[in-house]
């Protein structure tokens, strides 16, 4: 772990690394961890001197920590240091990605898709956005509630703001509210709107996916219409026209780790 035990406290002491993580951002090592302050569980994530993006990825982190929304993936801490580091939430339950693959029925897409938009309208209105969403992104807690992780870190990591969205909050808008309806039309019909490894790709008319219930019968109008609207001329411009467009919903069952 860049010269760091494993089983060596960071933080003063306050955080004892448990278990490696398999890493998912570029130079950015994972532990669950132990804050041995609130005996909670934890997710810290090492930076080193060499880590791209290191004092973006770092600032990210520390709006994220702003953020009051509980669906939204806590950051408790972010140490600038050497190394530094970020404390998350660690978040239990069950990815989208999985809960689509055993099946999920629209009513139930609709409230994941829903909650999780709210969450991101409740980060743009904090000038921050996700950009790097996906299936696996989301998760249904044990209780019922949708979490999203990666919010601000990932698109710093991975230096989004520039190439996707060119440091416009409005463009960040957009792609936000395209990856949402992308993930609504996955979770519906099985199938991505375009092409991604792993899932199976939609078959298109016309150029565009076709609408979700030409795939599966009984889909609400509602939502075949948001999503032939994301691939016109009209698509939604944020989060929040998105969860706006998918009406009302109830709350989803929850789900314990696979």
């Amino acid at each position: 772990m860049d010269g760091m035990d494993q089983a060596k406290p960071i933080g003063s002491g306050r955080y004892a690394l448990t278990a490696a993580m398999p890493a998912t951002l570029p130079r950015i090592v994972r532990h669950l961890g132990r804050d041995a302050i609130l005996g909670r569980e934890v997710v810290v994530l090492t930076l080193s001197g060499a880590t791209p993006h290191r004092d973006e990825i770092l600032d990210a982190a520390s709006r994220a920590a702003l953020i009051d929304d509980a669906r939204l993936q806590r950051v408790y801490d972010v140490e600038h240091g050497n190394p530094a580091f970020i404390v998350t939430e660690s978040v239990a339950g069950r990815s989208f990605g999985s809960l689509v693959r055993e099946g999920l029925t629209p009513a139930q897409v609709r409230t994941i898709v829903g909650e999780a938009a709210q969450a991101l309208e409740a980060a743009s209105r904090r000038g921050l956005h996700h950009l790097n969403l996906s299936p696996e992104s989301i998760r249904v807690l044990p209780d019922g509630r949708v979490k999203v992780s990666g919010l601000g870190i990932e698109a710093a990591a991975l230096d989004l703001e520039s190439r996707v969205a060119g440091h416009d909050p409005t463009a960040a808008d957009r792609a936000d509210a395209r990856s949402l309806v992308e993930i609504l039309y996955y979770g519906l019909t099985g199938r991505w709107p375009g092409k991604r490894p792993g899932i199976p790709s939609a078959p298109r008319l016309g150029g565009v996916p076709v609408k979700p219930s030409t795939l599966v019968p009984g889909i609400d109008p509602i939502l075949d219409d948001l999503c032939e609207r994301t691939w016109s001329s009209q698509p939604p411009i944020s989060a929040a026209e998105v969860a706006r467009s998918l009406g009302t919903w109830d709350q989803v069952a929850g789900y314990h780790d696979s």
